[in-house]
């Protein structure tokens, strides 16, 4: 195997690249490479970008600093067009890690590659806003960023429109999507994001209203929301704090494959089950499966894809799951 590693400043990136002739990824703070048939594919990695572009023209080893500064300017120009900016969380707390700290690396660089420093937290999965508020705010304070909760302003949809970032936290999903409704923010959020790039930031819940609809989530139904649609910013279901069946256990109600099934049953649309620790990144019509950057040992931080009639495919982190974003809304 050769490898070799070359570091180029790009704006305000600092971008590192490594070549492989592997076949296999290898997670870096920038840019891993791979050649497949003869063709050359890079992941990029700006900031939490991570996106699969094709350069079939490039030289096999990338040839001097020179021709990468140019393709990281390229890239990194690209990547602020985005539009579409979500960071959709399986869950805040992961087991051997403290709260958010499994998602601190890529979290961080999310809000830093979008330039945020002030962050709209939503607190509406759970009763006691100011709590919750102080709790996320905290972790984020600490890694510099400031936070402040949509309650404490007269006017939601104003706070909407000058977020510079949105994060929704988990909770209740029938509170949360009522609260949204009730508050007329649905709309507002979905421009926000879907149009102005704003980034989103979701966990648990506020990852389950990022999606088509809430048929999906694992939470009691405990009040009525108008409609079980949701935000919409992807075009398919995720199951988040997704468990596999313990085929030793003593347990013999549903499983969560089996409950999948059922809204299958009646639905058509996809279902990403995350598992504990793993997060979904979409940038534009991209999305990539990503985990922690430590992993504990012999725990999965993968997802599993069901679709209806047909078998459960497993996915590991880095894997790209771009095909999803062309499903038929």
């Amino acid at each position: 195997m050769h490898c070799r590693r070359t570091a180029v400043r790009a704006k305000s990136y600092l971008v590192y690249i490594r070549t492989h002739e592997s076949g296999s990824f290898v997670r870096s703070s920038s840019i891993a490479f791979r050649c497949v048939a003869g063709k050359q594919k890079r992941l990029i990695r700006l900031g939490n970008r991570l996106t699969i572009y094709h350069y079939p023209v490039w030289d096999r080893h990338l040839g001097g600093t020179k021709t990468v500064a140019k393709q990281t300017q390229l890239i990194a120009f690209l990547a602020k067009m985005v539009k579409r900016n979500l960071f959709l969380m399986s869950s805040s707390a992961v087991h051997g890690f403290g709260y958010l700290e499994h998602a601190q690396t890529d979290l961080t660089s999310f809000f830093e590659s979008n330039s945020v420093q002030k962050v709209l937290f939503i607190p509406y999965a759970l009763t006691d806003y100011d709590a919750y508020t102080e709790k996320v705010g905290s972790v984020l304070k600490r890694w510099g960023f400031s936070c402040k909760g949509i309650h404490t302003y007269p006017d939601p949809c104003a706070a909407v429109q000058q977020a510079e970032a949105i994060y929704i936290g988990g909770g209740n999903t029938f509170l949360l999507l009522r609260t949204l409704y009730e508050k007329q923010l649905i709309d507002p959020i979905r421009d926000r994001v879907l149009n102005h790039g704003v980034p989103y930031v979701g966990s648990s819940a506020g990852t389950n209203v990022a999606t088509r609809s809430i048929h999906t989530t694992n939470d009691m139904p405990i009040v009525y929301p108008p409609s079980f649609e949701a935000l919409g910013l992807v075009p398919f279901n995720i199951n988040p704090h997704y468990i596999d069946p313990d085929v030793n256990g003593t347990h013999k109600g549903e499983t969560r494959p089996e409950r999948i099934s059922q809204f299958h049953e009646l639905n058509d649309a996809p279902v990403l089950g995350l598992r504990e620790g793993s997060t979904l990144f979409v940038g534009g019509e991209s999305a990539t499966l990503i985990g922690p950057p430590t992993e504990l040992p012999g725990v999965s931080y993968g997802a599993r894809l069901f679709r209806k009639n047909q078998e459960p495919v497993e996915f590991e982190p880095l894997s790209s799951l771009s095909f999803l974003m062309k499903e038929d809304a």
